[in-house]
């Protein structure tokens, strides 16, 4: 396969030259790498002191056959280093309490971001982790609600294969 450059002899050949053909090999040796991301498009209201899974109802892009619409999970299926992002938005969260955004690798909380509330209007916590995963392991994105009230949450889960080796 020809990478669409061509080399004289006699030529200079540029760092920018070999970076255009590094950037070709990594495309087709690489192609489009396993990932997902799922939405919570439509508000899912949390009672206050409620904790719970966030319950993905929209599929932004799936590379790999990853999320699983029916459980809110995004699943590895190639072994390797994975970047999860998961953020929350929280509607009107009052002046006071907080909440947090939790990922969780098969069921275990691996990191989490605490929000303190001080003010109204619209919040968001964002939480990120690279992590080695096997195939057949998921990540899930948790909330934890302790405004004091009911409040309607909205949300993003993204999982990407990043490298092999951890």
């Amino acid at each position: 396969m020809a990478l669409g450059l061509t080399f004289t002899a006699g030529n200079r050949v540029y760092a920018s030259d070999l970076q255009a053909i590094a950037d070709q090999v990594d495309v087709l040796t690489l192609g489009v790498p396993d990932m997902a991301i799922a939405t919570r498009a439509a508000a899912q209201s949390y009672t206050s002191t409620q904790q719970a899974v966030l319950s993905l109802d929209t599929e932004v892009i799936d590379t790999a056959s990853m999320f699983a619409a029916t459980d809110s999970k995004i699943y590895c299926v190639t072994t390797g280093v994975h970047q999860a992002t998961g953020y929350v938005n929280i509607a009107s969260p009052g002046a006071s309490g907080m909440y947090i955004a939790e990922l969780r690798l098969s069921g275990t909380s691996v990191a989490n971001f605490d929000v303190p509330l001080n003010s109204n209007g619209t919040a968001r916590a964002t939480v990120t982790i690279d992590k080695y995963m096997t195939a057949g392991q998921y990540m899930e994105l948790w909330v934890y609600n302790g405004t004091g009230g009911t409040r309607n949450i909205t949300g993003q889960l993204s999982v990407i294969r990043m490298g092999s080796t951890p």
